[in-house]
């Protein structure tokens, strides 16, 4: 869905397109899958249909589990701010040093990236244990954030766009079903709060990206700021004692 937005975007800029009438072409494709989805609710397939919830009753739960819970929570939150800065400003990274090359290219790179991301961190989180799993994944990551600050070169910025691309969805893919394994351990819905505290540091990164911008006139501090927060959130998971 990223790269063939960005593709789409990119075709209408050849064509010399006006944002407004780019942006009419995406709202009528996002009013389509909209349909799509909305009939697909309506009627679902009957093995969904046959899927009863079953309520579980909470058992008593350690210390030791609940701080494994809080400190998801942070990691989770600090990684949808660590991601955010780059998945909202990559194209910006190159605008004005190219010519021939449409920047938006760069963020069908990051969706072309996230496609399989998924499946391969699926496969190494079963290989590696969700410890190295998480760890290495956020600190490929943060690297990926860093290097557009190193250099605003087309490599550095093309690599940027790939590692971020294939981690952040990774990070989603690694986290959720951890989440999923301690929820009976406090007392409120995990999923709903991870997904909460991932978008507060969604909104939180271009807000702080912006205030630092104002500031220093470039990205380089944002982008600081993330790695950081990236870095943190591996030391965090991988101090975590084991169970």
């Amino acid at each position: 869905g990223i790269f063939i937005s960005a593709e789409g975007i990119a075709l209408g800029h050849a064509l010399s397109l006006t944002s407004q009438q780019i942006w009419l072409l995406s709202a009528l494709c996002a009013g389509l899958l909209l349909a799509l989805a909305i009939r697909w609710l309506l009627t679902p397939p009957a093995a969904l249909v046959r899927v009863s919830h079953v309520e579980t009753s909470l058992p008593a739960s350690g210390s030791d589990t609940r701080r494994a819970a809080w400190r998801l929570l942070m990691v989770y939150g600090l990684a949808g701010f660590g991601y955010i800065i780059t998945a909202t400003y990559l194209p910006l990274f190159l605008s004005g040093s190219l010519q021939s090359v449409d920047p938006v290219h760069l963020w069908a790179l990051f969706g072309l990236a996230a496609a399989p991301s998924c499946l391969i961190w699926h496969k190494l989180v079963l290989k590696w244990g969700y410890r190295q799993a998480l760890t290495r994944n956020l600190l490929v990551q943060a690297l990926g954030v860093i290097l557009p600050a190193c250099s605003a070169s087309l490599l550095f910025c093309v690599l940027s766009a790939l590692l971020v691309g294939f981690t952040f969805m990774g990070t989603v893919t690694i986290a959720l079903p951890k989440a999923k394994s301690l929820s009976h351990q406090v007392s409120f819905n995990m999923i709903a709060a991870m997904t909460a505290l991932y978008g507060v540091g969604q909104i939180a990164g271009p807000l702080i990206a912006g205030a630092l911008y104002q500031i220093a006139a470039s990205f380089n501090p944002a982008l600081y700021a993330a790695a950081l927060a990236l870095l943190i959130a591996a030391g965090l998971v991988f101090t975590e004692r084991q169970a």
